[in-house]
C-alpha cells in the first residue's frame, strides 16, 4: 500500500509540481495510511492534504485537486481491501 500511496503522491498530488524525488512526499505516508485505515471521509482526507501543502510546502491549497487525490486514495485502499480479503469479483467488472 505503501507504494500506490507514494504514486499517486508523486503522479497526482505533487503540490511542488516538478520532477521530484520519489522519496520526496514519503514523510506524510504514515498519517494518509492512518487516515485510510480509519475509513475517513474522503473530504477529511482532502483536507488533511490541504493542510500538508498550505501549512507543511507553504503552496497555495488546491481544493480540488486534494479532493481528487483524497478519493483516489480511498479507492486504492478499498481495492487493496478487497484483493486481500478475496472479495473483488473481476466478472462484475467486465475482466474474465
Amino acid at each position: 500500500m505503501v507504494d500506490a500511496i507514494r504514486r499517486i503522491l508523486n503522479i497526482e498530488w505533487n503540490p511542488i509540481g516538478c520532477g521530484v524525488p520519489e522519496d520526496e512526499y514519503d514523510a506524510y505516508i504514515s498519517i494518509i495510511y492512518q487516515l485510510m485505515q480509519r475509513r475517513v471521509e474522503a473530504e477529511v482526507l482532502a483536507s488533511h492534504l490541504e493542510n500538508l501543502e498550505t501549512q507543511s510546502m507553504v503552496s497555495p491549497p488546491n481544493p480540488d485537486r486534494n479532493r481528487r487525490v483524497a478519493k483516489m486514495l480511498l479507492e486504492a485502499d478499498g481495492l487493496a481491501t478487497a484483493l486481500i480479503n478475496g472479495s473483488f469479483n473481476y466478472s462484475a467488472r467486465g475482466h474474465y
